[in-house]
């Protein structure tokens, strides 16, 4: 059974990953939907695996800088870390993580303020189901625990996303039995709803044929797959748009969170290449996926574009031209060789949250010019800055992009140039 004790404590700032900082009998603790200088009473929990967390119960004395949060379901929901915030220190919050990096890394380039995507923005979305005894429970998990907070709207989404949640706890109430969870990963593409079901335990879905083509015509889905895997319906190709390019979208393919944040990277990769690299001709896209970059570079100029999905790439050979060499490759794993990128001018990665650490061992040997450097997560982006900026690479310019509204995650656009020609 879990041991829980009350105390009262007065918090110093707003850590990096949303959670408000405070002392406890001298040992840092971390306080969620907690501010900075705020008193606040908390609940200390021990779990049976001596495991501490903490639970804000009231806020004593406020921050001046609280406001109320624009979801009812915020602090319930763990989508959403900081929406109590007010929108400019918020935005400060978040340059903070960044700048905070860059001063322990001693990196002297030019830092520019943070850009934002809109409510109502977010396409892609992942949503945890469980058949609680016979109740449908459907959202996302509560933070630091394996319970779900059911909603039936989320500001963030878009909205043919929010109206499918209502129709989902019906068809889940079809197709599941007591104790029965998952998640869907559903996607709002150009054209209609691409929706990937993903049973914790496998289901026998020819039995469920009926009810999800039911369901699919009723709500005008494009495509129902178990786990991206496994056909169950296509009524039509859910297409994705990049520039005058219209793609078919594989199941389970990479895509970003949102269009307005697709926009904004390829505005700010296109901003660095005319700042910086006017002049290249040979670009390698790496971690290209269905080609948010190859297509927008291939127009005028040579590109190698590189992914180990091959489903994606297959979609983008439909598309090339003779400017485009791909290549299927795990780049995690097995990077591409520095003889492999020996011609290259320019060259893009956009890899996972792990980063890119071998592939980047890869690039320092060779001689490119530049690197544009994408990337989702803050601490593997700053590692592979190590390795880069100590092989000769120097930081010119980052851009901060807030694919993530109201959490501690955050998107980078960098550029770096090769040193001895600097």
């Amino acid at each position: 059974m879990d041991k829980i004790n009350i105390y009262e404590v007065e918090t110093t700032n707003l850590g990096s990953g949303g959670d408000a900082v405070a002392y406890l009998d001298e040992k840092k603790i971390y306080i969620p939907f907690a501010l900075h200088n705020e008193k606040v009473k908390i609940k200390k929990i021990i779990n049976k695996r001596h495991n501490e967390n903490y639970e804000l119960i009231e806020v004593l004395k406020a921050s001046p800088d609280r406001v109320k949060p624009f979801c009812s379901k915020f602090s319930e929901c763990g989508g959403c870390s900081v929406q109590h915030l007010e929108v400019e220190k918020y935005k400060k919050w978040k340059e903070s993580i960044i700048l905070e990096s860059l001063k322990n890394s001693k990196s002297d380039c030019k830092f520019n303020s943070l850009q934002t995507v809109n409510k109502g923005s977010r396409r892609r979305i992942s949503i945890s189901y469980k058949n609680f005894k016979g109740r449908i429970e459907l959202g996302f998990y509560k933070k630091n625990s394996k319970f779900i907070a059911d909603i039936d709207h989320c500001p963030l989404l878009t909205e043919k996303l929010n109206y499918l949640l209502k129709p989902l706890r019906e068809l889940l109430k079809n197709i599941t039995n007591i104790g029965q969870s998952g998640h869907f990963l559903i996607t709002d593409t150009e054209n209609g709803i691409d929706m990937a079901f993903c049973p914790a335990r496998k289901v026998d879905l020819d039995s469920l044929f009926e009810i999800f083509s039911d369901f699919a015509h009723k709500y005008d889905i494009a495509r129902i797959t178990r786990a991206g895997k496994e056909l169950i319906i296509s009524r039509y190709d859910p297409l994705v748009k990049f520039l005058d390019y219209k793609i078919s979208f594989p199941p389970a393919a990479f895509l970003q969170p949102s269009k307005e944040g697709e926009i904004l990277l390829q505005k700010t990769v296109e901003e660095f290449i005319i700042k910086y690299a006017s002049k290249a001709k040979r670009f390698a896209d790496l971690f290209c996926g269905l080609g948010t970059f190859t297509l927008m570079l291939a127009k005028n100029n040579q590109v190698l574009a590189s992914d180990v999905f091959s489903p994606s790439l297959n979609e983008l050979k439909n598309i090339a031209n003779n400017s485009i060499k791909i290549i299927e490759r795990n780049l995690i794993d097995n990077p591409l060789t520095e003889n492999e990128l020996k011609d290259i001018d320019l060259l893009i990665l956009d890899p996972p949250r792990s980063g890119a650490k071998m592939q980047i061992h890869e690039i320092v040997k060779t001689n490119i010019e530049y690197v544009i450097y994408i990337s989702c997560n803050p601490a593997s982006f700053f590692r592979d800055l190590e390795i880069l900026e100590k092989n000769n690479y120097n930081l010119l310019e980052l851009s901060p992009i807030d694919q993530f509204p109201y959490t501690n995650h955050l998107e980078l656009v960098t550029i770096f140039k090769k040193r001895n020609q600097y």
